[in-house]
């Protein structure tokens, strides 16, 4: 086998069935390089590059194959453009064997690194539209033909050359795709997301029933009962988080592209990646919030982009001012509304606890957990950091990490203010107040703002 190494590029090339296969620069550490004379080298992969495909996702964005890695916090991701694959597809999806593959209505294995093309399947003469690709044994692969049958499942066998409609699902197929999630497949109606009976396809059920028009892909995520899916909008799309416990939908990231047909080795994961986390402010733009006396109505104890994962529907959560508590028992915590199917017990002290009462969903908890406050009722407050610490339990009876958020209470010092013994004064007439100290902020209880006010009633 003849090796060529650009160093210029950081890119190894070897010839294989497709005669060139690009190895980026971190690949490089996962071979070894053996001198066999001189100039001669002789490269072992430790693992082929389709296999380094295992962890990351790939999609097709206007033109381009497309490289896309969620973080690890699930607040924001970064897009990669890996070459030109213009073509498109109406499906991807990966073998087992890590083979990624487009329905055309041919099935090509498609070079992720390269975009160069070869058959991997030529189906029967006849009309054969794919709409969305799957596979769970690398033999038999499974699509939707939406503009003729737009529910019915076909059948797609490998070894015996053939293609089979195994009838009608019950739920029209959307703009989406078939993934694989725990050994079973589900695509996207406008409605919600299917879990296809492949034996029998009438018996397929709608698991989560949300409206999910413009809603063009479906994959694994990372994190735990939680599918990736792209909303299209004019001119950019969304990848979301869909999560399969109550159909909660949150925003991953924006991409300023018409992307779709998302997917992922991760597919293959059985079970699938089940990580329960809490996070308070996934994207750590504000993880210390300031407190003075002057907010009289508190300061809240999370930011808006609370990221929760879970293995079950929740039971409880626990929001805790954590000791030491130097103003105690005069820091508390105030629920400032309620949220339908939570119950609160707590409020005023330094913990409260949520429960679920039925049917609370998880977006119901982080609408609740927003609605909790922290206040610090002291005189003289206690200048330093105040940590609140959340955590949550599942039916399962599993338990989440301790989320942390931090608030720093601020000593804003004492001003001594004389106003003056209280004095009497006669209908008609009036008394002017002056609070002193020049260039400080002022608020009465008339809503004045200056240093001097004239009052003509008590007050």
């Amino acid at each position: 086998m003849k090796v060529n190494i650009r160093l210029q590029s950081l890119e190894i090339y070897s010839i294989t069935k497709h005669n060139k296969i690009v190895i980026h620069a971190e690949w490089r550490q996962k071979a070894k390089i053996l001198h066999l004379g001189v100039g001669a080298f002789l490269i072992f992969f430790l693992f082929l590059p389709k296999q380094a495909c295992l962890q990351q996702y790939f999609g097709w964005s206007s033109g381009d194959l497309i490289e896309f890695t969620p973080d690890s916090q699930a607040c924001g991701c970064t897009i990669n453009y890996i070459c030109n694959q213009s073509f498109g597809g109406n499906g991807y999806t990966f073998s087992p064997n890590g083979d990624l593959l487009l329905g055309t209505p041919n099935i090509l294995e498609l070079d992720p690194l390269s975009c160069f093309e070869s058959t991997y399947f030529t189906p029967p003469a006849g009309s054969w539209i794919v709409d969305g690709l799957v596979t769970v044994d690398g033999n038999k692969f499974y699509s939707m033909q939406q503009i003729q049958n737009g529910d019915s499942l076909y059948e797609i066998d490998i070894s015996a050359g053939t293609i089979t409609n195994l009838g009608s699902t019950g739920y029209p197929m959307s703009n989406g795709d078939l993934c694989l999630y725990n050994g079973e497949v589900y695509y996207l109606t406008n409605t919600g997301v299917v879990n296809v009976n492949l034996i029998n396809p009438q018996l397929s059920q709608l698991i989560i029933s949300i409206p999910l028009s413009n809603y063009t892909s479906l994959t694994v995520s990372p994190w735990c009962n939680t599918l990736l899916s792209i909303k299209t909008f004019p001119g950019y799309s969304q990848i979301h988080l869909i999560n399969l416990i109550d159909g909660t939908i949150s925003v991953l990231c924006e991409v300023t592209e018409f992307t779709d047909d998302l997917i992922s080795m991760v597919e293959f994961s059985n079970p699938a990646p089940c990580e329960i986390m809490l996070d308070l402010d996934c994207d750590n733009s504000n993880t210390v919030i300031e407190y003075s006396c002057l907010d009289i109505y508190g300061v809240h104890i999370t930011d808006e982009d609370i990221r929760l994962f879970a293995d079950d529907w929740l039971t409880e959560m626990t929001i805790t001012i954590a000791a030491p508590i130097p103003d105690a028992p005069d820091e508390v915590l105030v629920m400032t509304g309620s949220i339908p199917n939570i119950d609160e017990d707590g409020s005023g002290t330094s913990m409260i606890t949520l429960s679920n009462v039925g049917g609370a969903t998880l977006q119901d908890f982080k609408d609740a957990l927003q609605l909790i406050v922290y206040k610090n009722l002291s005189n003289n407050p206690t200048a330093g950091i105040r940590t609140i610490e959340v955590q949550f339990t599942t039916e399962s009876g599993a338990m989440s990490n301790i989320a942390e958020y931090y608030i720093d209470v601020e000593d804003l010092g004492h001003i001594q203010v004389d106003l003056g013994p209280d004095t009497e004064i006669c209908d008609g007439t009036t008394l002017t107040l002056d609070a002193g100290n020049p260039g400080a902020t002022y608020s009465w209880s008339t809503g004045d703002a200056t240093q001097t006010i004239t009052v003509d009633q008590s007050g």
